[in-house]
């Protein structure tokens, strides 16, 4: 009987610890937008993107609201150039000629929510291009919110 109740202990070990893992995967603010964007593309016919290197993104939203200032496409090259290393380094690939583009945002509002964002990329023609593109098949997604400010910024890349 010992051994039974030992082998029960470690099966729910592992799924508590997924369940815990999901959780706070799942209140994470860039896998709410990410969800969007893919159930919109998918009712346009699109694949959906798979997300990966946020921290690229992330940082560079996490430091626009730090300094309070919204820098638009500044550094883009250098968001760029990080990804494609990260590619390298993850996945031993050389990314010559990979196609990238990037929206971002600031949005400035007391009641201010992902949907405002996600609708207010859908506005403009050159984000709902990129968003809409069938070139690129991956993402990375940076969200950061200080107070009644939103910034975002979302790559997009094929290989």
């Amino acid at each position: 009987m010992k051994v039974f109740d030992g082998l029960i202990l470690i099966l729910i070990i592992p799924l508590f610890a997924f369940s815990i893992t999901y959780e706070l995967l799942s209140n994470d603010p860039r896998v709410a937008f990410l969800e969007m964007v893919n159930e919109y593309r998918i009712v346009k016919g699109l694949q959906p993107f798979e997300c990966l290197f946020n921290e690229v993104p992330q940082a560079f939203t996490d430091f626009q609201a730090n300094i309070g200032i919204f820098l638009g496409h500044i550094g883009f090259s250098k968001r760029v150039e990080r990804i494609k290393k990260l590619i390298e380094e993850n996945y031993g690939m050389k990314v010559s000629k990979i196609s990238f583009a990037e929206n971002v945002a600031f949005l400035k509002s007391d009641d201010i929510d992902l949907k405002m964002a996600f609708e207010s990329f859908l506005k403009s023609k050159r984000h709902r291009e990129n968003i809409l593109s069938s070139r690129y098949r991956w993402t990375a997604i940076g969200i950061t919110k200080k107070s009644d400010r939103l910034y975002i910024c979302q790559i997009f890349w094929n290989y």
